[in-house]
């Protein structure tokens, strides 16, 4: 089986490689870019859909049939516990998935506090533990 592809522009998709065909403009660059950031961000979240979907459609099958590897299962797994656990009006698209991810484990009513704190005082993902603690510190 040849390995997939996906063309941006004058750039090429490879499983561990981006190539370059011809002379790109600065457009290109920057809209590749952009391109590659959005998923980069936003993958987390579609893989975690997908997976619920495939998993109400197709029950254990979905794993057994559709998943390739367990190491896959599980990482795919973690993606669909944060999905189902924020319906999609609940996600902050100016946050990342991560910083859903730290506050999983709080009350909704938690989770939207912490996750407004961190948009306001733009408090990197990386960081998300400390603010989620001050919440449980406080009750």
């Amino acid at each position: 089986m040849e390995a997939p592809e996906l063309k941006i522009g004058p750039f090429v998709l490879r499983p561990t490689q981006l190539e370059m065909e011809g002379a790109p403009e600065g457009e290109d660059w920057e809209n590749a870019l952009n391109f590659l950031l959005w998923i980069a961000r936003n993958h987390p979240w579609w893989i975690g859909d997908l997976v619920t979907y495939g998993e109400a459609r197709f029950g254990e099958a979905f794993y057994n049939n559709i998943v390739p590897d367990p190491t896959t299962a599980d990482m795919i797994g973690r993606h669909a516990a944060i999905a189902r656990a924020f319906k999609a009006s609940e996600r902050w698209p100016e946050l990342s998935w991560t910083h859903h991810r730290e506050v999983v484990r709080l009350k909704p009513i938690a989770r939207k506090e912490v996750l407004q704190y961190a948009l306001d005082k733009g408090i990197a993902s990386g960081k998300m533990r400390d603010a989620v603690r001050a919440v449980k510190a406080r009750g």
